[in-house]
Order: C-alpha cells, then sequence, then structure tokens
C-alpha cells in the first residue's frame, strides 16, 4: 500500500483536517475485514475486483462510530482510501478491534428486523434466504397473487346486499 501516495492525491480535502493517522489506519483494517459485507447490497453486476463508489450506510455508520471519524469525514476517506482497502489482505483482528465489532457492529448487520436493505436501484435478482435468490418479476408475481387471493377471499366472507 503506498499510503503517502493516497494522502498526495487529496491534500485540499478539508474533510480529512480533523482524522487522526490512528483513525485512517483502523478505517482501513476495519474496511478490508468487511469487503464481503460492502459487496452485498451492490448490485450484481458490479466487479469484486474493485471497490464500489459509496460504501453501504450501515457500514459508514458503523465505521464512524468504530473509529470516531465523523459521517462526513468517512466518505472522503473512503473517496481518498477505497483502492488501499480494497488491496489489502484481509487482517487478523486485535482484540481491541473485536471489541469495536461487538460495541459498534453486531447490531447494524445488513438484515435488522427481518428486513435486507438494498441502497440504488432494486436488482434483478433478490435475496429471499440466506443462500436463496428470486427474480425480481417473480417476486412480483407472487405479491399480484397474493393481493388477488386476499380479494377473492375477502369477497366470499363480506355479506351480500
Amino acid at each position: 500500500m503506498d499510503f503517502p501516495a493516497a494522502l498526495r492525491r487529496d491534500t485540499e480535502n478539508t474533510d480529512l483536517k480533523d482524522v487522526s493517522l490512528t483513525q485512517m489506519m483502523t478505517f482501513l483494517r476495519l474496511l478490508s475485514v468487511l469487503k464481503d459485507d460492502i459487496l452485498l447490497p451492490q448490485p450484481i453486476d458490479i466487479s469484486v475486483h474493485k471497490p464500489p463508489l459509496l460504501l453501504p450506510p450501515t457500514i459508514a455508520t458503523f465505521v464512524s462510530k468504530a473509529t470516531g471519524i465523523d459521517s462526513e469525514s468517512i466518505s472522503a476517506c473512503w473517496s481518498l482510501l477505497k483502492e488501499e482497502v480494497w488491496s489489502l489482505p484481509r487482517p487478523e483482528l486485535s482484540m481491541a478491534e473485536e471489541g469495536l465489532f461487538r460495541d459498534n457492529g453486531w447490531k447494524m448487520g445488513p438484515i435488522q428486523a427481518g428486513i435486507r436493505t438494498y441502497y440504488g436501484d432494486t436488482p434483478n435478482y433478490i435475496q429471499i434466504g440466506e443462500h436463496q435468490f428470486a427474480e425480481r418479476k417473480l417476486i412480483a408475481m407472487w405479491i399480484s397473487l397474493m393481493l388477488l387471493a386476499w380479494y377473492s377471499a375477502l369477497v366470499l366472507v363480506l355479506p351480500k346486499v
């Protein structure tokens, strides 16, 4: 990783003026562990070999809380360091870093209250289970059929006038 070159690329960015080197290193290490989670809500046609343009909001919020970097600076750090994050091998986390996940991250997984959130356009294939996906058109058909069934059942039980 050419960290000095990354910093030289964006010397004019005032969002990073309050970010310490320790915070940036923690940012790099945490996100290099979270690459799969960063890719999870991305559209299926995004390359896994390049970092996405934006961090998912849950990941950005977690990293902000874990590093103490404000949310505006998280976006600036990602823009500056995403290539370095993507090139890093997955590090072995220290006990302190594992504590950051325990204290700040476990409650912020990609599924919250049984709801999976997709960012941007809804993909053509939607994850409906841990290893199950369904085409968006099929899900729309399921919804239509369910609404038709509910309406039919309602018509049968309503008193006839």
